[in-house]
């Protein structure tokens, strides 16, 4: 089924009663991504993680459980799902999460800050990824991991799942382009298939070193 136009927008930047519902709709729809692409990030309990696009923070609060010695931290620059995710990480157990507004094309971070990072479908509302993508590179540390993970364009004559005016939707080659052009390495791909949803693709890369 495709994705409303009035909900759709409130996925890219959640507003007001209508962005908190559909943060917590797309939060309960993405949510076996999310913990996919921790599992494929194999945390260890000395690693520093970011979570970029973090939404109503689920995998910052997951993360957080397995790290105790290094920080955790997700970044969305909606405030609406902010609030959501300090709210819920309050109550959640394991080490605190920090959570802060900011833009992952200009990231709040010294060189070399994270051993790990993701982002999970955000990548559609990238006009340019390399530059989000080189970002990422900037702030992790020399072999660091980061994984991105995305629905990839429908099959020639499909309906499109979401707006295209709010979503774009990117190949996996074209992805994997953009990551190498970045600078990031080793680059590896998983795909999990769904049966009432597109199917997500995975790529975990390396920063040399």
């Amino acid at each position: 089924m495709r994705t409303p136009f009035y909900i759709a927008q409130h996925d890219s930047k959640p507003r007001g009663p209508i962005g908190l519902l559909a943060a917590l709709a797309g939060a309960r729809r993405t949510r076996t991504d999310n913990l996919t692409a921790l599992h494929m990030l194999r945390l260890c309990p000395s690693d520093h993680f970011l979570d970029i696009g973090t939404g109503y923070g689920l995998a910052p609060r997951m993360a957080a459980r397995q790290i105790s010695a290094g920080n955790v931290v997700g970044i969305d620059h909606a405030s609406t799902a902010l609030g959501l995710a300090r709210l819920l990480a309050f109550f959640s157990k394991g080490k605190s999460s920090c959570f802060l507004r900011a833009n992952s094309s200009n990231l709040p971070f010294a060189p070399a800050t994270f051993t790990c990072a993701m982002a999970m479908h955000t990548l559609y509302f990238w006009s340019c990824p390399i530059i989000h993508f080189r970002e990422a590179h900037r702030i992790l540390v020399p072999g660091g991991r980061f994984l991105v993970g995305f629905h990839p364009p429908p099959p020639t004559g499909d309906t499109h799942p979401f707006p295209t005016t709010v979503y774009q939707l990117r190949s996996e080659t074209e992805v994997r382009t953009a990551l190498s052009f970045a600078g990031f390495r080793d680059i590896t791909t998983m795909v999990r298939e769904a049966t009432k949803a597109p199917p997500t693709i995975f790529l975990l890369a390396r920063v040399p070193g």
